[in-house]
């Protein structure tokens, strides 16, 4: 964890790292970062025990209506075999815009 938030750190200075936390306990991150361009959606990640219970569906929705309010798009990555994730961002209509080995590029354009 300290090695990727440092790198992450580094790379985008001005993100923000939030703990998400469920009845005073953390059972996630987000890092996100502001908008140049596009809010770029660094990381999230939930504990096995809080996937599918709809808190990375509100997490990116609160992105989404910052974006939104910005007039800009959100911008992330997935892993090729993270069909979970890749669903879920489908369903919040984002949209692949690029593909490499390693990763899919998404992006949800607001409209």
């Amino acid at each position: 964890f300290m090695f990727q938030h440092q790198d992450w750190t580094a790379r985008y200075p001005g993100a923000w790292f939030l703990v998400v936390m469920r009845r005073g306990a953390p059972v996630g991150r987000l890092y996100v970062d502001p908008p140049g361009q596009d809010y770029r959606v660094i990381d999230i990640g939930l504990l096995p025990d809080w996937r599918g219970k709809g808190l990375g569906t509100a997490l990116l929705g609160g992105v989404q209506r910052l974006a939104a309010r910005d007039g800009v798009g959100v911008v992330l990555s997935v892993l090729p075999d993270n069909t979970g994730a890749r669903a879920l961002y489908h369903r919040l209509g984002f949209r692949p815009v690029g593909e490499t080995p390693r990763d899919i590029a998404m992006r949800w354009s607001g409209n």
